[in-house]
C-alpha cells in the first residue's frame, strides 16, 4: 500500500481521538460521567494518541526515505 494511503486513515483517527477527548472532558465538566471514568478514559485516550502519533511519524519517515532514493 502506498505511504500516503497509509497516513490518511491515521490522521483521520487522530482527529477523531482528539474530538473524543474533548467530548469526554465536556461530559465530565457537565457531571455526566464520574471522575474515575473520566480519568480512566483520559489515560486510555492519551495512550492511543501517543500510538497514533508514533505511527504517523513512522509513515511520514517512510515516505520521505522513499522519495530521497
Amino acid at each position: 500500500m502506498p505511504q500516503p494511503l497509509r497516513e490518511a486513515p491515521l490522521i483521520k483517527a487522530q482527529a477523531k481521538c482528539q474530538l473524543l477527548k474533548l467530548l469526554i472532558r465536556l461530559s465530565f465538566e457537565l457531571n455526566l460521567i464520574k471522575s474515575t471514568q473520566y480519568f480512566q478514559l483520559s489515560t486510555d485516550l492519551k495512550e492511543i494518541g501517543k500510538m497514533l502519533g508514533g505511527w504517523i511519524n513512522y509513515a511520514r519517515s517512510g515516505l520521505s526515505q522513499k522519495t530521497t532514493d
